[in-house]
């Protein structure tokens, strides 16, 4: 199974996936090469990644908004605190709201139903079903590079020339 490096990721990315955050950019840049090749081309081909004031918003610290609530690329939104988080928990919550992504889930918006205890039911399902996912995802990438040299930094010749083209933080 492939996977990309950091400074794959970071190239594929060129600003556009992340919306011009180079905070964002270099934080999937480490986390994405946990999850297949494959995986990744699917992300970065339907989705867009923020990161957004949390207070008063309304939101958990990440969230997947499918494209049929937006009419357009799947958006996965993390607060601004993110940067803050502790390594794994970062890693956890993005591979999480990608697995969202991928098991093409919808907003509980779009559950169809106004029966709270069902919207709860169908939420608690979608939710285990993604942490169910990264599970397999880490497990596998352990399994795959266990006792390989990798590291999850993006190199320092990528930064400073993806700095020089002029991306914004």
């Amino acid at each position: 199974m492939r996977y990309y490096t950091p400074d794959e990721i970071h190239y594929a990315d060129a600003g556009v996936v992340t919306l011009g955050c180079d905070t964002l950019r270099y934080l999937l840049a480490q986390t994405l090469i946990r999850i297949p090749a494959d995986v990744v081309d699917d992300v970065f081909e339907h989705c867009r990644f923020h990161m957004f004031e949390l207070e008063g918003c309304g939101f958990a610290a990440g969230s997947y908004l499918p494209n049929d609530s937006l009419k357009g690329a799947d958006l996965i939104l993390f607060s601004r605190e993110l940067p803050n988080d502790d390594k794994k928990d970062q890693t956890h919550l993005i591979l999480h709201e990608i697995a969202h992504c991928v098991l093409r889930h919808r907003s509980p918006l779009d559950f169809g139903t106004t029966d709270a205890g069902e919207t709860d039911r169908l939420y608690k399902k979608q939710e285990k079903e993604a942490d169910a996912l990264v599970d397999e995802w880490l497990e596998k990438w352990k399994t795959e590079c266990e006792g390989k040299e990798i590291s999850a930094d993006v190199s320092e010749d990528v930064l400073f020339s993806t700095k020089k083209m002029g991306s914004t933080g």
